[in-house]
C-alpha cells in the first residue's frame, strides 16, 4: 500500500493511503495511531493526543491468561484511559497493542526483578505442561483394539 505524506502536526505525521481512501495518523516511530476519512479529523486527533498523551518508557510485562510478553509501555492517555504496550518481539497481532488502564485483561506490570523471576517460573511451568501433554498424546497412541467401522466389517 502506497502512502503519501500530507503533513506533520504536533509530533505526528499524517499520511494519505489511496487504496483505502483513508488518512492515517502516525507517531514519531512510524506506528499507525488512528485512521480517518479527513485530514481535519487526523489533525484534531493529533491535537487531542498532544494534549492528553504522555510519553514514557517503562520496561514492562504483559500478562494475559497464562502467557506473558516482554516489552515496554511507551505512552499513556488519561483522556481515554489507555496505554500503548510495545512488544519486544513482533507477534502475530503486530508490534504494539493499546491496553485499557483499568481493563480486566491483559494486565501490564513493571519489569521488576521479582516480576522477571515470575516470568521465568511461568515459562518453566508452561514447558512442564507441554511435556505432560506430549506424554498424554504418546500414551493415547498405545491403546489397542479400536472400535470403528472396520471393527464391525470383519
Amino acid at each position: 500500500m502506497t502512502r503519501v505524506k500530507i503533513s506533520e502536526r504536533k509530533g505526528y505525521t499524517i499520511w494519505y493511503e489511496a487504496y483505502t481512501r483513508a488518512f492515517i495518523l502516525c507517531d514519531s516511530e512510524g506506528n499507525d495511531v488512528e485512521k480517518g476519512k479527513t485530514q481535519d479529523a487526523m489533525e484534531a486527533e493529533a491535537d487531542r493526543l498532544a494534549k492528553h498523551l504522555s510519553k514514557v518508557s517503562i520496561q514492562a510485562i504483559k500478562v494475559s491468561n497464562s502467557y506473558s510478553s516482554m516489552g515496554k509501555v511507551t505512552s499513556y492517555d488519561l483522556g481515554d484511559n489507555s496505554m500503548w504496550f510495545v512488544f519486544a518481539e513482533k507477534t502475530t497481532r503486530g508490534s504494539r497493542e493499546k491496553v485499557g488502564l483499568d481493563s480486566g485483561y491483559p494486565h501490564i506490570y513493571e519489569a521488576t526483578p521479582h516480576n522477571l523471576e515470575l516470568v521465568k517460573k511461568t515459562d518453566n511451568l508452561r514447558s512442564k505442561i507441554e511435556e505432560l501433554q506430549g506424554e498424554i498424546e504418546s500414551t493415547n497412541k498405545q491403546f489397542e483394539k479400536r472400535i470403528d467401522a472396520s471393527y464391525f466389517n470383519s
